[in-house]
């Protein structure tokens, strides 16, 4: 790709930062906030185009590295956007009763309640009750359960829908053409598998979709109780909240359980 010229005068350091802030506004990483989508019913046992052949070991070894390398900086740094929009949150519920919202402040919750699917009565008076549905939904992903659903869902990244369209962890869409079509979609069905620009934005649409969706209230539920108990949020806990994330209910449960077991992803939970 190609960068802006720099004069010369402009310390290398400068240069650099701004090469990298050109490649994650590429990614998807810096992008401003676009419009939320969420898919209107969940999907069933997902659909994975796995390699003709089994892989060998050393080469299996070689794609679970690359699938971390590639989705854990941006689990970490779509986890910092939700924790600095709750430290936001909880400044506008602090403030002293009768006191009238900025106009910013205001636009920025209806905007919230919006994309969480929050009802809210557009009041310049700070509403609590609003301010903690929000807190509710807009929290972490734990970088272990996001890993272990991608590996799940795309076959540690190997799958048509991982490579072609970022999709890494089997989101649907329901508008012809905006995504791949699956080759054994059973007749008569619409649906098709979302692509994304980037991996950056397969993972902010997965965390949306978590933290958004009536189906996955009892993931937040989990994850609002042990927050207010002091306790760890990790992807082991919050494993029952996806139980209508696959047709196969508790085994998919069990499956994403194993999967941070097995890969001891619990070391990445505090992400």
């Amino acid at each position: 790709m190609k960068f802006p010229h720099l004069h010369p005068s402009i310390p290398a350091a400068v240069a650099l930062v701004v090469a990298v802030l050109a490649i994650l506004f590429i990614d998807g990483l810096l992008a401003p906030d676009k419009e939320e989508w969420t898919a209107p019913e969940i999907p069933d046992e997902p659909i994975v185009e796995q390699p003709i052949d089994p892989l060998p070991e050393d080469e299996t070894e070689a794609r679970k590295a690359e699938l971390i390398n590639t989705l854990l900086p941006r689990i970490q740094y779509n986890n910092r956007r939700l924790l600095e929009k709750r430290a936001r949150l909880k400044a506008l519920g602090e403030q002293a009763p009768g006191n009238e919202l900025e106009e910013n402040d205001r636009e920025w919750l209806e905007e919230l309640a919006r994309r969480y699917r929050v009802p809210h009565s557009g009041s310049r008076i700070p509403d609590g009750e609003l301010v903690q549905s929000l807190l509710q939904r807009i929290d972490i992903v734990p970088a272990d359960l996001a890993l272990a659903q991608a590996a799940i869902e795309s076959a540690w990244g190997s799958s048509r829908f991982a490579r072609e369209g970022n999709n890494y962890f089997g989101q649907w869409c329901f508008r012809p053409g905006c995504g791949m079509v699956p080759a054994r979609r059973p007749a008569g069905r619409t649906y098709e598998v979302e692509s994304y620009p980037s991996a950056g934005e397969a993972v902010r649409r997965y965390m949306h979709n978590l933290n958004s969706h009536p189906s996955y209230e009892t993931l937040r539920d989990i994850r609002e109780q042990a927050r207010h108990g002091g306790e760890p949020i990790t992807g082991t806990a919050l494993a029952p909240g996806l139980l209508d994330y696959a047709e196969i209910g508790e085994q998919y449960i069990h499956k994403v359980r194993q999967m941070i077991r097995q890969n001891n992803f619990d070391a990445f939970s505090h992400y």
